[in-house]
């Protein structure tokens, strides 16, 4: 029995030793991953930033065009224009711009 005690913690000792690197290589995997998903983190980071900014333009734009809008109501409201005969002219006007018409 003595000469078997040696074997089993060499054997032990070989075990821990593979249950080690082993658990060494997932650690190290883990760390790979979650340098990746802070890199992925902070892009996504930067993508909500710009998002943001483009939807507070956005919503600039839109309140100018409302307020347009109410300008254009005023002035037809206050001005008796046909309003069939300010789009005939106003589809004049974009074709002459694009160059359609002389």
């Amino acid at each position: 029995m003595p000469s078997e005690q040696p074997q089993d913690l060499n054997k032990l000792v070989a075990e821990m030793r593979a249950d080690r690197d082993e658990w060494r290589a997932a650690h190290k995997e883990m760390q790979y991953h979650l340098v990746r998903l802070m890199e992925r983190h902070d892009e996504l980071m930067a993508e909500h930033k710009e998002l943001k900014k483009q939807h507070i333009d956005l919503e600039g734009l839109t309140k100018q065009v409302a307020e347009n809008n109410i300008r254009i109501s005023r002035i037809l409201e206050v001005h008796d224009y046909n309003i069939d005969e300010l789009d005939a002219r106003l589809r004049r006007l974009e074709k002459r711009r694009r160059g359609d018409l002389a």
